[in-house]
């Protein structure tokens, strides 16, 4: 699979990759197992979604957020959820910190609305069945995806159509 990522370079998002292909495989080798307890086994992934209208302003605003991120609380949280941050060696605590203040555990999705479509549709085929996502400003962001991006996955068959609500 190639990534088509407009920060397919960083170490962030080739590691969130490596980690959604290693749960796409344990899905569908659960899947394989449980079939016939559990037929409805599926991955679901959390991803901080970053949207503007050129490549370039969404990655200049990714930068601004990684670089001003708090890596006390980054450290705090990492320490709260388990993580032990003293495993990891010195010199690569810093990016592993920025890494974690950006999305804790989850994928960062950075570009055009297009290209964050793209992204999700590579989610859905390493077999990601649903996707929590985040914003980092919710009243914002949140219509903006719902107007941009939903009926770009709708084209693209990642999404089923929104069906209109019966009256009651």
């Amino acid at each position: 699979m190639e990534i088509s990522s407009p920060i397919s370079d960083s170490p962030g998002w080739r590691r969130a990759i490596g980690h959604i292909w290693t749960c796409a495989l344990r899905t569908k080798t659960t899947r394989y197992r449980y079939q016939y307890r559990n037929p409805d086994v599926g991955l679901v992934c959390t991803a901080l979604v970053i949207c503007r209208d050129s490549e370039e302003e969404a990655k200049r605003f990714h930068r601004h957020l990684r670089d001003n991120a708090d890596l006390v609380a980054a450290r705090n949280l990492s320490v709260q959820s388990g993580v032990d941050v003293d495993a990891v060696p010195p010199e690569k605590q810093e990016e592993f910190l920025r890494d974690m203040a950006m999305s804790p555990g989850n994928v960062t999705l950075v570009g055009t609305a297009e290209q964050i479509a793209e992204q999700i549709a590579e989610l859905r085929s390493c077999g990601v069945d649903a996707l929590f996502i985040g914003f980092h400003d919710y009243l914002e962001e949140m219509p903006q995806f719902g107007e941009r991006i939903m009926p770009l996955l709708e084209q693209m068959g990642v999404r089923l159509p929104v069906q209109a609500a019966s009256k009651i």
